[in-house]
């Protein structure tokens, strides 16, 4: 799956774990199985020893707590920074083209449909059908070579984990 030392820079796309249900609001939090499967994925990640810049998220209620909760699984224990344009439906280019350009390794804990254009943006070049489903709690991780171009390294969902 991965090692302690990237060849490149990487970027782990996670979507948040499950949350309660759209009627609690845009601030609903993780339910205690969202919770759970995000605790399973950090412990599976911990000993890989990935380094990570920073734990990026939406600021929504899910996705903070989800790159609280999954941060410790990243070394050397990584900053959890709200970043603006991260919401569902926002662009995901401007962040894409920052991320390239400042070549820094991050995880970034978001939403569907802003996950899905991003990983087929970088992987398929925007096309309308995405190769990637990101699901509840997965993370995504995609490398960018030294050619410029981001590519799929792994992914994990947890069902996959004991």
């Amino acid at each position: 799956m991965g090692g302690a030392e990237p060849t490149g820079h990487r970027l782990y796309l996670v979507r948040h774990g499950n949350a309660q249900p759209a009627d609690v609001g845009p601030g609903r939090p993780l339910t205690a199985r969202g919770a759970a499967d995000v605790k399973k994925v950090a412990r599976f990640l911990k000993p890989l020893r990935l380094h990570v810049d920073a734990v990026w998220h939406s600021g929504l209620a899910r996705a903070r707590e989800t790159a609280e909760l999954l941060a410790p699984g990243f070394a050397p224990g990584p900053a959890v920074v709200e970043q603006p344009g991260l919401k569902p439906r926002d662009p995901a280019g401007p962040i894409l083209q920052g991320l390239a350009a400042a070549k820094k390794s991050v995880v970034i804990v978001g939403h569907r449909p802003w996950l899905a254009a991003a990983a087929s943006k970088l992987l398929a070049d925007g096309r309308r059908s995405s190769p990637v489903d990101v699901q509840e709690a997965a993370v995504i991780c995609l490398e960018l070579g030294d050619d410029g171009a981001w590519r799929l390294r792994w992914m994990i969902t947890p069902p996959l984990l004991p």
